[in-house]
């Protein structure tokens, strides 16, 4: 009786794993061709934007390629790798939230006046589109002023 798909999928995984550990660059390139666009899609699912999902892909494989020998085989690769990228994408929305747009920006009285904050249960992260919101207020007003102080006649309040 043959052994099953699995397991010969796992023995040419683990032949990959070997050959990535001994800097092997066709064998690196291999993994991260066969599961890159499975990945790009779980970091974009969680980031909500390429370039950041671009971003945390190449953070993920770093630290992947830098750990591969800690990799016990318990689960396949693709397991792990994904592991590693829902955890940079979480870390990279925390980092985002963590900044409020009062840290960012002098600015931040017409930022406050043109978004309402609700109070929200519990410990929760800042919504990003409300972050977005209070940026764009922030962006305009700060712009509107320069544009006015450049051109005084042209924007003066009639």
């Amino acid at each position: 009786m043959s052994q099953p798909l699995y397991d010969t999928s796992r023995s040419a995984e683990a032949g990959l794993i070997q050959r990535a550990l001994n800097k092997d660059e066709a064998a690196t390139r291999a993994i991260i061709g066969q599961h890159n666009r499975r990945l790009f899609r779980v970091a974009r699912g969680i980031v909500r934007d390429d370039g950041d999902a671009e971003d945390v892909l190449q953070e993920a494989y770093l630290r992947a390629f830098s750990t591969l020998s800690t990799f016990r085989g318990d689960s396949s690769v693709a397991t792990w790798l994904t592991r590693i990228v829902v955890n940079e994408a979480l870390q990279r929305l925390r980092r985002h939230v963590e900044r409020p747009i009062e840290d960012a920006s002098p600015h931040t009285e017409l930022a406050r006046s043109n978004v309402v904050l609700f109070p929200l249960s519990g410990h929760q992260p800042m919504d990003p589109e409300r972050i977005m919101a209070q940026h764009i207020y922030v962006i305009a007003d700060a712009l509107g002023g320069a544009i006015a102080k450049q051109f005084p006649d042209k924007f003066a309040a009639k």
